[in-house]
């Protein structure tokens, strides 16, 4: 059985009374949906940074890799 032939499945199981919340539900998922859609397509169009670190940002970022490296840092849960 298909996902899209179980979730038709469930929802014929569903009270009639339910279904608007059902409808409100994917059309939520619909619309974030789309928004990650844009979102990943405004990335992969991104134009390339072309500006030059400063002295002080490579510093800092071969700081902070050399921590990770090290083991140094807080995990995000």
């Amino acid at each position: 059985m298909t996902t899209r032939e179980t979730l038709i499945r469930l929802i014929d199981q569903l009270p009639e009374g339910d279904l608007d919340i059902v409808e409100a539900f994917v059309e939520f998922l619909q619309q974030r949906v789309r928004s990650y859609d844009s979102m990943r397509r405004g990335l992969r169009t991104a134009p390339e940074d072309d500006e030059s670190s400063s002295v002080e940002e490579d510093l800092s970022a071969a700081e902070a890799w050399a921590e990770y490296l090290r083991g140094d840092f807080v995990p995000m849960r």
